[in-house]
């Protein structure tokens, strides 16, 4: 009901509202507009155009209520694995295990599939009505109806994952929680100590770092975004584009069906009504969640402190000793279960402490490393002076300059990296507002395909030899001043 709400009703009301607002003076603007929200509604469009509001609204929410549909179905089909009494009437009953677990299975994935599948069709029909629709349109809507479908499938294998490991709601909906999120909450942890600690770490390798191998939203977002929507595409090239997206998918819902049937098969049935059902689980469990816990906060107080080791180390110490009570006790269900297992608090702390220290430390040389010169293929380099002079004409000028620049000269690059002011001081604590310095971001493109961003605090004053290079360089130039690309004013000059 939730979808034909959503989907074909909600898509009919707003073309009707569209086409009262428009009438038929505008008829290209209320067929673009129109499009957009019918794109939204199947295919999660990201367009700009009149509606570009209504139609990234709409695309969040579909995709909120499938994540949600998937959760239900996992919770309405297995929770009965939370009851003894129904555990024993269900496991009385002359069916197989393997049978009893597909039977439900079939009949959760039915419970989505056809009402959305519906939906889908009833909105298709309606833009067909408005003469909406062309070919290649209808050819893009079978491939992200097949997407989502094997999206669903992958939230719904880690639901049901997380049902039959548990033995409560308040363990099973934490443990759909930490499958659906550990990943991004452990990357973005990195990210910020990262940004934090490591003084030549540029914020321009989040996407580096915050990409996803085991978390399907972000996986199925990340897909999206290769296919923007901008128009009419086709399956073909929206296959293309996605491969590796419905690849990784594909894998992780096959894994986490795998390892729902045989944990299904091996639970015992007194596991009922306990917050885990494999008693060995708990311990991993609480000292992973005391870690983030311990982090996170530790993280926090960093951030609010100037970066105090012994603020931190307190920060880390309170996070840690924080999950040890709540997520014992939800395990234990006792509250004397703070009392219990210290060692598992005690190798909480000690794993808390070694990661920070890594970062704190910089144990891994992070700062230290150049890539060779010989390894290197292109570079682009950007000064915040400039970006600062330049931002209201290029937006981002960063991304615009590794977009625009790729100088050969690769030695200027390692220049700023032997002129920035930690690797000729080793000190780590110069303040960011520092006018003395200027902030530069170099992009490394390696030969083997990979890139690496690093920031470095450059003297100016000092390096003006290094500066006066760079300003010489065509290639930085053509860059950063257009009116040096020939290219660009000869169709400057046609305007």
């Amino acid at each position: 009901f939730v979808f034909f709400m959503w989907m074909p009703i909600r898509f009919l009301a707003m073309c009707s509202s569209l086409q009262r607002d428009y009438g038929t003076n505008a008829g290209d603007i209320f067929t673009d507009s129109a499009r957009n929200l019918l794109m939204s509604n199947i295919g999660f469009g990201n367009v700009s155009s009149l509606t570009s509001y209504s139609v990234m609204y709409s695309s969040f929410t579909t995709l909120l209520l499938i994540m949600l549909s998937a959760v239900i179905a996992a919770m309405e089909g297995y929770s009965y694995l939370y009851d003894r009494r129904k555990v024993d009437r269900f496991h009385s009953e002359p069916v197989s295990c393997r049978i009893r677990f597909f039977s439900i299975y079939l009949n959760g994935f039915k419970n989505f599939a056809l009402p959305y599948l519906c939906s889908v069709l009833l909105s298709v029909l309606i833009g067909g009505y408005y003469h909406l629709l062309t070919g290649k349109m209808i050819g893009y809507f079978v491939g992200i109806t097949v997407f989502t479908m094997l999206f669903f499938l992958a939230v719904y294998h880690m639901a049901i994952l997380a049902v039959v490991l548990t033995g409560n709601y308040i363990a099973g909906v934490c443990g759909i929680l930490a499958f659906l999120g550990i990943e991004w909450a452990i990357r973005s942890l990195v990210y910020r100590y990262c940004l934090a600690y490591y003084h030549t770490f540029s914020s321009y390798s989040r996407d580096e770092i915050m990409s996803p191998v085991f978390s399907v939203a972000t996986i199925f977002l990340q897909g999206l975004r290769k296919f923007a929507v901008n128009g009419e595409k086709t399956v073909t090239a929206l296959l293309r584009q996605m491969g590796s997206s419905v690849g990784g998918m594909l894998l992780l819902a096959v894994i986490a069906l795998a390892l729902a049937y045989l944990a299904y098969r091996n639970r015992p049935a007194e596991a009922a009504g306990h917050s885990m059902a494999f008693g060995f689980l708990k311990p991993l469990v609480k000292i992973t969640a005391m870690v983030l816990a311990g982090l996170t906060l530790g993280w926090i107080l960093s951030d609010l402190s100037g970066k105090s080791n012994y603020i931190v180390g307190i920060g880390i110490l309170m996070g840690v000793l924080l999950a040890h009570c709540i997520v014992g006790i939800i395990l234990e269900q006792r509250l004397s279960a703070v009392f219990h297992n210290l060692w598992q608090l005690g190798l909480g702390i000690v794993i808390s402490g070694l990661i920070f220290s890594v970062f704190a430390f910089d144990l891994t040389r992070f700062d230290d490393r150049v890539p060779k010169a010989a390894d290197i293929d292109t570079v682009a380099i950007a000064l915040s002076a400039q970006q600062n002079d330049s931002s209201s004409y290029y937006g981002d000028f960063i991304k615009v300059m590794v977009k625009r620049m790729y100088l050969k000269d690769t030695e200027a690059a390692l220049q700023f990296a032997a002129a920035d002011y930690f690797h000729q001081t080793g000190d780590n604590e110069l303040l960011d507002y520092n006018n003395q310095y200027d902030v530069t971001t170099v992009l490394y493109r390696m030969k083997n395909g990979k890139e690496y961003y690093r920031t470095y605090y450059i003297d100016m004053a000092a390096q003006s030899d290094m500066m006066d290079r760079l300003l010489e360089n065509e290639d930085y130039k053509k860059a950063v001043f257009r009116i040096y690309d020939e290219d660009y004013m000869v169709g400057y000059d046609r305007k």
